[in-house]
C-alpha cells in the first residue's frame, strides 16, 4: 500500500505543478518517476493533464518512458492533445512519443485534437507523421470528429 501511496502522491505533485516537492521526491530515487497511481497513470500523465510544462520538462529530463498507458490506454500525449498542451505535444514529441498511439476506444492524439479545434497540435502531429485517416472503434476519422463539433 505505500508504494501505491508514494505513487498518488507523486501523481499529486505532477497534476497541481509542486515541482519542489516533486523533485525531493524523486531525488536518488528517479524510478518512482514512473510509479503508476491507482488510476494507472504515472507523474507524466499527470502534468499533461495539468499542463505543468515545467513538470513534464524536468519528467522527460529523466529519460523516462513517454508512451506509458493508463487503464483506458490513454498516453500522456493522447492526454496533452485533448487538453490543448501545445509545449507539452511539442516535448513529448521531440522525446519520442508514438503520434499515432490510440486508446481504448481506439482514438488518436489527433482525433481528441480535432475535435476540441487545438489546431497547432493537429499541425504539429501531422507534421510529425500521425495517420489522418485512423479509425476509431465507431468508425470516426479524426475528420469526422472535428466535423461534429463545428470544428
Amino acid at each position: 500500500m505505500a508504494a501505491t501511496s508514494t505513487a498518488d502522491e507523486i501523481c499529486k505533485y505532477a497534476y497541481e505543478g509542486n515541482l519542489a516537492s516533486l523533485r525531493f521526491k524523486l531525488d536518488g530515487n528517479k524510478e518512482l518517476a514512473t510509479k503508476k497511481d491507482t488510476s494507472g497513470r504515472t507523474p507524466l500523465h499527470w502534468a499533461a493533464s495539468g499542463g505543468r510544462t515545467d513538470v513534464a520538462e524536468y519528467l522527460l529530463s529523466l529519460d523516462i518512458p513517454v508512451d506509458e498507458r493508463d487503464e483506458t490506454q490513454w498516453t500522456p500525449l493522447i492526454i496533452a492533445s485533448s487538453a490543448g498542451r501545445v509545449q507539452i505535444v511539442h516535448d513529448l514529441i521531440a522525446c519520442g512519443a508514438q503520434v499515432n498511439a490510440v486508446n481504448s476506444t481506439g482514438q488518436s492524439s489527433l482525433h481528441y485534437a480535432a475535435s476540441k479545434g487545438w489546431m497547432e497540435i493537429c499541425e504539429m502531429l501531422i507534421k510529425n507523421g500521425v495517420d489522418i485517416d485512423c479509425v476509431d472503434s465507431l468508425g470516426h476519422t479524426p475528420l469526422h470528429r472535428a466535423a461534429s463539433k463545428g470544428n
